[in-house]
């Protein structure tokens, strides 16, 4: 008798090229959170509230942090999803027309990296928490800084990326996100988000089934065209442009708003023509 791999039992090994080893453990072992998380989502639905939190008594962030290996393993495995839709990104936009690109939430730097390597005259900020940048790529164009988002990002980048960061927060949280970014933007700069965009039919889609993964744990949500839209608005930007790639990831491109002094100390903002 013999025994071999199929094509789907490969991508289960950790030495194969296209490993999802990590992101399995992540997501379907027990004792790394998401998967006893899953047992509540019947419980979030009804009342909307994070089965995550209801299970541990604190959110997902603060159990990485609490559970240095489960969070090596989280930052592992979306490196591995990261590194399977990276390409893609990087082939669908001429990245290299901005020369500081700072990557806000970035991880362990896999997508930003890849950009680099094809865009070899831009220059990347790598900006995230002190334990998940410990384990980010070596890449000598990358400069590591340590902060949250909530408080600071780092100032006067030309290009502002933040990959599947928005989708983890409520609206009112990704809308303190944005306004941090808008702040630290210098006249010029502009917003990339990294999402799924959900289409408002009813035909499938991978980001209905992530919308139902953000609602249990960490509490965010999945966004059609016109929710970002709306939400960019909120938070003094335009929607500039939807770009599609081959992976399940669309890029939205978006600017600051023009403000307009009312006369009074305060600011409007308009949209540009």
């Amino acid at each position: 008798m013999v025994f071999a791999n199929t094509p789907q039992s490969q991508c289960l090994r950790s030495d194969g090229p296209y490993s999802l080893e990590a992101f399995v453990r992540a997501e379907l072992s027990t004792g790394q959170g998401l998967y006893e998380a899953w047992a509540g989502l019947g419980e979030s639905i009804r009342t909307g509230k994070k089965a995550f939190d209801q299970l541990y008594g604190y959110d997902f962030w603060e159990f990485c942090r609490r559970n240095p290996r489960a969070g090596e393993v989280f930052n592992e495995a979306m490196g591995t999803v990261r590194k399977g839709t990276s390409p893609a990104v990087t082939h669908s936009y001429d990245w290299g027309k901005f020369e500081v690109i700072a990557d806000v939430g970035g991880g362990i730097g896999v997508q930003l990296a890849d950009i680099l390597n094809a865009f070899p005259s831009s220059r990347g900020i790598l900006f995230d928490q002190a334990q998940v940048l410990e384990q980010a790529l070596p890449h000598a164009p990358i400069e590591h800084i340590v902060g949250d988002f909530f408080k600071e990002v780092p100032h006067g980048a030309d290009l502002y990326l933040l990959n599947g960061v928005i989708h983890d927060w409520t609206d009112s949280e990704a809308l303190a996100l944005l306004s941090k970014v808008r702040q630290a933007m210098k006249p010029g700069s502009r917003l990339a988000i990294l999402e799924d965009v959900i289409p408002e039919s009813s035909e499938f889609s991978f980001g209905k089934w992530l919308d139902l993964l953000m609602l249990a744990v960490p509490g965010g949500r999945e966004r059609t065209r016109k929710e970002f839209r709306e939400l960019l608005s909120s938070a003094a930007f335009d929607l500039d442009e939807v770009i599609l790639t081959p992976a399940p990831l669309s890029i939205l491109l978006a600017s600051p708003s023009e403000a307009v002094d009312d006369g009074l100390g305060k600011f409007a903002y308009k949209k540009k023509k």
